[in-house]
């Protein structure tokens, strides 16, 4: 026998009857179809009804773009009212130009409606001119979803519920996994209003959440002025992520607690370079954090109480000017921030919180603040409440924070030494209190603990300065060659202002 060809047509068969099964799978996906190729579909300038039939149609994937001008729904088709989103499909509206804008005119409607899809609108101007119930331009109710708003508006929506402009429920699948994942970027959300909670936005049972470079003004809520959010698996090792970076929190209003933001149970919460400016509530006019327990009714049983060692980390932020009103004519708590008991850990580092009404940090027993390289002053009202622990390098302007000067900290400190600017635009995307090199903050803070940049994106100096704002270092001459030679006394930063050592005091 000849091995070598006995091997050789052996090896021809199988090559043979490898091309017949290939040949019968190429005929049964000609049969069949080929997968559908995602489409750009588009749609004229105010046209209504090819809007719908765009949504309606769509495959996965197809990007719907809508020319410039204002697209009215007001057709009230029995189911559908909204533009739905569903079956799973992931689909993408943009506007064109200067943008579209989408109007929904009939109550108890919203613009989008998302159940069991994703959805991601860009440069949109989402608003309604009824009430919508829940979530007036964008009503979510499933818990696979991806929702992004880029470079988007939502404005002027009101519901007598809650989420004025946005309402985000994945508590279907209390007991199952979900994946509910929100992104907001470039965005602005305006003069929504629900009457009970979350003005602009109101979310429960969420895997994460990313706001970034975005604007929260004017809205309005019984609780979360701006956003309320809440969760019900916060034990959930990779749940409920919250990150807010570069984004304004300006003049939101609760008429009960939490100004701009209220927290129901979490597990991670992040805020980077943001400011919270004119917010108002009865406690917590900027974050009110609260936290779930025994005495809350919503639980019946313990085994579903949400974990309670939530960490909370604000970083390079601005609390300037809020107000915690209180009950009835009373000055209320937390003109920056509201802990309660049991709400874990939470930390501010080269945080900025000045002029508000009602305190600056008020902790209740339980709830542990963290502080360093920060900024607590001028408060009307204590500028700090309960249990605030000082890690160093913070300045007070009324010895309320427990500072300890062995740690570097500054308690009492005058106005007229602090020279705190006026909130203004220094640079950056938020606005910032600044100060100057004869400010006793400048260049005094915890070497080991200051951020790379300030709350503008400036680099800082080691040591750097207290608070979210940093006096740029003095700049070295490019063409001076570099060696040991001390470097002349004209071109170095000025010294800080030497400080007369101010009392400490405990309260």
């Amino acid at each position: 026998m000849n091995v070598g060809t006995t091997i050789a047509r052996g090896a021809w068969q199988r090559a043979a009857a490898l091309a017949t099964v290939t040949s019968l799978m190429l005929a049964m996906l000609a049969v069949l179809g080929s997968p559908v190729a995602a489409a750009t579909i588009s749609v004229p300038a105010g046209d209504e009804a090819a809007l719908r039939a765009a949504i309606a149609d769509a495959n996965d994937g197809d990007v719907i773009e809508l020319a410039e001008g204002t697209y009215q729904l007001t057709n009230d088709p029995g189911p559908g009212g909204s533009l739905i989103i569903d079956d799973d499909r992931a689909l993408t509206v943009v506007g064109l130009g200067a943008g579209a804008t989408i109007e929904q005119t009939e109550d108890n409607w919203s613009v989008f409606a998302v159940d069991r899809g994703s959805l991601t609108i860009d440069n949109l101007t989402l608003t309604h001119s009824g009430d919508g119930g829940y979530g007036s331009a964008l009503y979510v109710e499933s818990a696979w979803d991806r929702i992004e708003i880029l470079n988007s508006t939502i404005t002027d929506n009101v519901v007598s519920g809650v989420g004025g402009g946005i309402y985000l429920d994945a508590s279907r699948t209390f007991e199952d996994d979900y994946g509910l994942e929100v992104v907001i970027r470039g965005s602005r959300f305006t003069g929504n209003e629900a009457e009970d909670e979350g003005g602009a936005i109101w979310m429960f049972n969420y895997r994460s959440l990313l706001i970034e470079d975005s604007v929260f003004q004017g809205n309005r809520a019984s609780y979360g002025g701006a956003l309320y959010i809440e969760c019900g698996v916060c034990a959930e090792e990779d749940a409920d992520r919250i990150t807010i970076r570069r984004t304004s929190f300006v003049g939101n209003q609760a008429s009960l607690d939490g100004g701009a933001i209220y927290l129901w149970g979490w597990n991670e919460l992040l805020v980077e370079g943001s400011t919270f400016a004119g917010n108002q509530a009865r406690f917590g006019s900027a974050i009110y954090l609260d936290d779930w327990g025994p005495s809350d009714p919503f639980w019946s049983d313990p085994s579903q109480w949400p974990a309670s060692d939530d960490d909370v980390t604000i970083v390079n932020s601005t609390f300037s000017g809020n107000a915690a009103t209180g009950p009835l004519t009373a000055v209320g708590d937390g003109g920056a921030i509201y802990a309660e008991a049991d709400v874990g850990d939470v930390l501010l580092r080269n945080v900025t919180v000045a002029d508000n009404i009602g305190g600056g940090v008020f902790s209740l027993t339980g709830a542990e603040v963290e502080i360093v390289n920060s900024l607590v002053v001028g408060s009307m009202s204590d500028d700090c409440t309960g249990d605030v622990v000082s890690l160093g390098g913070n300045i007070d302007s009324d010895g309320t924070c427990n500072l300890d000067p062995d740690l570097g900290d500054q308690a009492g400190v005058s106005a007229a030494d602090l020279g705190l600017g006026d909130l203004a635009n220094n640079g950056g995307t938020t606005q910032t209190h600044a100060i100057d090199e004869a400010s006793v903050a400048y260049a005094s803070a915890l070497a080991g603990a200051c951020p790379a940049t300030d709350q503008r994106g400036v680099a800082r100096k080691s040591p750097c300065d207290v608070g979210a704002f940093e006096v740029p270092a003095a700049d070295d001459d490019p063409d001076e060659p570099e060696d040991d030679e001390p470097d002349d006394p004209e071109d170095e930063a000025p010294p800080a202002t030497p400080v007369e050592a101010q009392p400490t005091f405990t309260g």
